[in-house]
């Protein structure tokens, strides 16, 4: 099974929740909540510990995997003060 850095994991999912909010046409989300399942796993580099996760790489389970775990992830935009600065 492949997984990879919980953050690469994170990175994508903000990423590609923030590249549809740059389309002018869709509706503009400040907040967003998402629960998915994923696949996890602590992996050894040659330097350390790396603790993966992903979502998985099949969408069906058969009786003998073990069951995902769950990501919970909430993204919020807020203002930084002065100006129309957000992060």
């Amino acid at each position: 099974m492949w997984t990879r850095p919980l953050s690469e994991t994170l990175i994508d999912l903000a990423g590609s929740l923030l590249s549809v909010g740059l389309n002018q046409r869709v509706v503009r989300a400040t907040d967003v909540e998402m629960t998915l399942p994923i696949d996890v796993r602590l992996m050894a580099s040659t330097e350390a510990l790396v603790f993966c996760a992903d979502v998985p790489a099949w969408r069906w389970r058969t009786e003998w995997d073990r069951p995902h775990s769950q990501l919970q992830l909430r993204l919020e935009e807020r203002s930084l003060g002065a100006g129309n600065e957000h992060f």
